[in-house]
This record gives structure tokens, sequence and C-alpha cells, in this order.
């Protein structure tokens, strides 16, 4: 009996010790895996922030691009502006000419 006994407490000491080294494993591997999943996180938000920055990129070399052209028609859109101002006026004064004349020649036949 004696040594059944020292065989239990032997056992049961195994027993404490391994489920104790189980835990132990249990919450290294956890302890790794927050770790891990914390480094890929930051690698994808690496990822996604280059990629918005590239996106901000294209996008700024196209407003650029815009304010050249838009620059250039402004300029253009201006001389055609004023061309088309002038000849408004030569038509509202070839306008009033007609109109006179016209008016004028009915005059003439009452």
């Amino acid at each position: 009996m004696d040594k059944s006994g020292a065989f239990k407490t032997v056992v049961l000491d195994n027993l404490k010790l391994t489920s104790l080294m189980v835990c132990i494993a249990v919450m290294v591997i956890i302890i790794i895996y927050y770790f891990y999943s914390l480094a890929a996180a930051r690698n994808l938000t690496i990822y996604l922030l280059r990629e918005q920055i590239k996106v901000e990129n294209a996008d700024k070399k196209f407003l650029i691009e815009q304010m050249k052209s838009g620059s250039r028609s402004q300029s253009s859109a201006a001389v055609i502006n004023n061309e088309a101002v002038a000849s408004d006026k030569k038509t509202k004064k070839n306008k009033k000419a007609i109109g006179t004349y016209a008016r004028t020649k009915v005059a003439l036949r009452k």
C-alpha cells in the first residue's frame, strides 16, 4: 500500500505539472497569436495607406492638369468672350441701323 500511495502522489504531481505546462503553453500560444495578428493588422494598415497615397497623388496630378488646361481655356475663353462682346456691339449697331431704316421706310409709305 505504501508503494501504491507513493505512485498516486507521483502521478498526481505529474498531472498537476502537466496541466500547468499545458496552461502555460496555451497562454504563450495566445500571446504569440495576439502579436502576430497585431503585426498583420499593422502591415495591412501600411499597405492601405500606401495605396491611399498613390490614389491621392493621381488625384493631385489630375487636378493640376485640370488647372493648367483650365487656365489655358480661360485665357482662350476670355479672348472668345471679348470677340463675342465686340461682335454683339456691332450687331446691336447694325440692328439699330436696320431698325431705323425700316422705321423710316414705313414712315415714308404712310
